[in-house]
């Protein structure tokens, strides 16, 4: 499956084709799939333990919907199980929220985050 951004797009027309992937698409649920991805960029699907200081339940709502599993970890943290699909994106946007957020679990991701973090510290 690939995706494409359609503002980018030019010179599209119609073809006389017959379509691949009907089945898998009629299988795929977008929003459950948008929640998983960040910025479009896709990774390995994994179920993530991130810990986040209480003042951004309002972003992780808005970032995984209503039906996010918030649970308390102490008076001032939380944290949430979700199936992310860990990608270089993924680790910027919890780049983006400095000390208040913290991948916990698996370990495989938590390796990546610090690799990413470490390659992007040796560039300055």
């Amino acid at each position: 499956m690939k995706h494409f951004r359609v503002d980018k797009m030019d010179g599209i027309s119609i073809v006389a084709q017959k379509r691949e992937g009907k089945k898998e698409f009629k299988e795929l649920n977008l929003s459950e799939r948008s929640l998983r991805m960040f910025s479009m960029f896709s990774g390995k699907v994994q179920n993530v333990k991130i810990r986040f200081s209480n003042h951004l339940a309002n972003v992780v709502i808005d970032r995984f919907g209503r039906d996010i599993v918030m649970i308390p970890d102490d008076e001032k943290h939380f944290t949430i199980h979700t199936d992310i699909e860990v990608s270089p994106q993924f680790f910027g946007w919890i780049c983006g929220l400095g000390k208040a957020v913290r991948i916990l679990a698996p370990a495989e991701v938590v390796e990546e985050m610090g690799n990413y973090v470490k390659g992007i510290a040796e560039m300055y």
